[in-house]
């Protein structure tokens, strides 16, 4: 029985040795509704001359903000008056950060694989933890500055998305790629409010990498 294991693990061994490829790799790019994105990943493929691979990734975006046409009712201590009868301009802002982690499968078009580089596609299903903060800032002058955070939300949702880009071979293992990336709209898995429904809807992007194989 051990002899047999032992012959298992050997075989299971040479196999994942010879025909696998394992990489790493980062990248950074821009989605059109202003989100900055910088990331890293993990790229996995079965056989040298199978032309798709698994990747896992992790991504974080910047943090951004977008104005609101909002101005809260806030009224001074013991009074009736609204202090926003005095600063009718002011508006709220929502600042947004996310962090994300997907898997990916990513296949190569024609006799392309991840040994050569290629035209490619990517399919997309992840998780992004998101926090947005709105505050709203009435009065805001170079020595004070008036500032209500009015609420903080935070939301675990699903992404899918796709891309389709092309894929440099510029070394034996040293890979650079460019490509157009699609994101549907967050699909709300857990929030601590039921209500709020100001996350990103769909939306395309640029990114740019690396990958280096290292085996």
């Amino acid at each position: 029985m051990r002899l047999i294991l032992s012959l298992l693990l050997v075989v299971l061994y040479n196999s994942f040795s010879v025909h696998s490829q394992f990489s790493v790799g980062g990248f950074g790019g821009y989605q059109l509704n202003s989100r900055a994105i910088v990331g890293v990943f993990t790229e996995y493929s079965l056989d040298e001359n199978w032309p798709g691979s698994i990747r896992t990734s992790y991504y974080y975006t910047f943090p951004y903000s977008k104005l609101g046409d909002e101005t809260p009712a806030l009224k001074y201590a013991g009074t009736d008056t609204e202090v926003s009868d005095y600063y009718t301009q002011a508006r709220t802002k929502e600042t947004f950060k996310h962090n994300s982690i997907s898997i990916e499968y990513k296949q190569y078009a024609g006799d392309a694989d991840a040994s050569t580089g290629g035209f490619y596609g990517r399919f997309i299903i992840g998780l992004t933890f998101s926090k947005v903060t709105r505050e709203w800032s009435p009065m805001e002058i170079s020595f004070y500055k008036m500032k209500y955070d009015l609420f903080t939300i935070t939301q675990l949702s699903l992404n899918l998305g796709a891309a389709m880009g092309y894929e440099f071979q510029l070394s034996d293992r040293f890979f650079i790629y460019g490509d157009i990336l699609g994101i549907l709209p967050f699909i709300k898995l857990q929030a601590n409010s039921k209500e709020y429904d100001g996350f990103p809807e769909f939306s395309l992007g640029l990114q740019l990498g690396v990958r280096y194989q290292l085996f």
